[in-house]
């Protein structure tokens, strides 16, 4: 499940919910106010890449081949 952020315009709390996608445009309250809250856009990182995030290239062929 993607991990939502939101944010209530009435008391300005930011907050994040897990939430399944077909879920994502469903009202969400906020835990503070209890008012509607509004979806925001967010960033994501990627994990696993030891060189940074950088795309890799395939090793070269040995020379004499190709």
């Amino acid at each position: 499940m993607p991990l939502y952020e939101y944010e209530c315009p009435a008391c300005g709390e930011t907050f994040s919910l897990l939430k399944k996608i077909s879920q994502k445009d469903d009202p969400t309250p906020c835990p503070n106010c209890q008012q509607a809250s509004k979806r925001l856009i967010s960033s994501f990182a990627l994990s696993g890449s030891s060189n940074g995030g950088a795309a890799s290239r395939p090793p070269s062929a040995p020379s004499g081949f190709g």
